[in-house]
């Protein structure tokens, strides 16, 4: 029960790492070890965890305010971090080694994002688990028509994982919770 370590501010002054992805394709950009998303007084601050300290990734600011950004999911598969935006109601897409936005698309109500082991993005949309087979996002940003995992059963999921079998774990803040 005993704290033995921990980091403050990783991001940023008053930024906590909110989001953590870590990077499992076969392309993952070198000697990072964890990626870490917050969203911060209109701020979104990317930053990768790397063995000689951290390094921005992007610092993308949201015009509105201190509240007119949310960040509530982050994944990332072969340097393409890729981050719910609900209040702007966008999955945005972003090239971890280059440091750049690569764009973003519209989807109503995006929360926890995952990359399967075939690198297919896995997205909780509203009360749904919907999977896309993207192409390379490098070159055009857009999502294809989403295969429905889950349909029904959903109140309000939160975060998808998945283990080694592929096997989907979902927090789901309903009565359920």
């Amino acid at each position: 029960g005993k704290k033995v370590g921990g980091r403050g501010w990783v991001g940023g002054n008053w930024t906590g790492a909110v989001y953590l992805a870590c990077d499992m394709g076969p392309d993952a950009v070198p000697d990072v070890y964890v990626y870490v998303g917050a969203a911060w007084e209109g701020d979104l601050r990317l930053t990768a965890l790397t063995k000689s300290g951290d390094k921005n990734v992007v610092k993308f600011n949201v015009p509105g305010g201190k509240y007119a950004l949310t960040l509530t999911g982050m994944a990332i598969r072969n340097g393409v971090l890729v981050c719910s935006l609900p209040k702007q109601k966008q999955l945005m897409f972003v090239d971890a080694k280059a440091g750049k936005i690569l764009g973003s698309v519209e989807l109503a109500d995006p929360r926890g994002l995952a990359f399967d082991s075939q690198g297919r993005l896995l997205v909780l949309a509203g009360k749904k688990l919907q999977r896309y087979a993207l192409a390379d996002v490098r070159k055009e940003v857009k999502l294809p028509a989403p295969e429905v995992l889950i349909a029904e059963g959903l109140e309000d999921p939160k975060h998808v994982t998945l283990d080694t079998a592929g096997n989907f774990y979902i927090s789901d803040a309903g009565n359920s919770h």
